[in-house]
């Protein structure tokens, strides 16, 4: 009987190894990536940058043709996205409950990805969003590039309104000043395989 199971484990593993191979780990460079989130008021149309985030995917390396992703992750602390203002500060972190919620999550449920040619690509990413505790499944379009064997960059933008998060667009002086509702959110991620990560520190 052990050895029925032994002889089980062993084919286990020698059926999950090619699936493993190729499938690397990889994770934002943080000096060359950024999140920016972009809006407008009835002032001026503004900016935030979000100072500290942190993704990460599980690429697969071993297809000759079009790459395969899953496991797409996104944290960012929302009381590190910030303006030039400190007042606009306040007023975000006050509308996004950073001390009730003091992250934002990402997490991928499913992806799609064009047939590209050479070492560019681009699809759709679908996954879950929640934001000041309320979470929505949101389509994210990307475009890609293998610059090497050990780093992918991936760029992007969509739109979402506030209020779709519960939240309430700030206002300033006593209300004259109104955020509208729509932003975009605008990131470029510049990806390394967490192996060439650890080597490098």
């Amino acid at each position: 009987m052990k050895t029925q199971i032994n002889l089980l484990v062993l084919l286990a593993v020698m059926l999950i190894s090619p699936v493993l191979q190729g499938q690397e780990i990889y994770k934002t460079v943080p000096a060359q990536s950024k999140v920016i989130i972009k809006g407008t008021s009835t002032l001026h149309d503004w900016q935030m940058d979000a100072r500290s985030f942190k993704s990460e995917m599980v690429w697969d390396s071993s297809e000759k043709a079009d790459p395969r992703i899953t496991n797409v992750s996104f944290v960012c602390k929302p009381s590190d996205i910030r303006s030039e203002h400190k007042l606009m500060d306040n007023k975000a972190h006050e509308a996004l409950k950073v001390k009730q919620f003091p992250e934002i999550r990402f997490r991928q449920s499913d992806v799609k990805i064009d047939p590209s040619p050479g070492s560019s690509f681009k699809g759709r990413l679908t996954g879950k969003l929640e934001i000041a505790g309320v979470s929505r499944n949101i389509e994210l379009p990307f475009t890609g590039e293998i610059k090497s064997k050990e780093t992918v960059s991936v760029s992007g933008s969509f739109k979402m309104k506030m209020s779709d998060f519960g939240i309430t667009p700030p206002t300033a002086m006593m209300g004259t000043i109104k955020t509208g509702d729509e932003i975009t959110l605008e990131y470029l991620f510049l990806m390394q395989s967490e192996k060439t990560l650890t080597t490098s520190k």
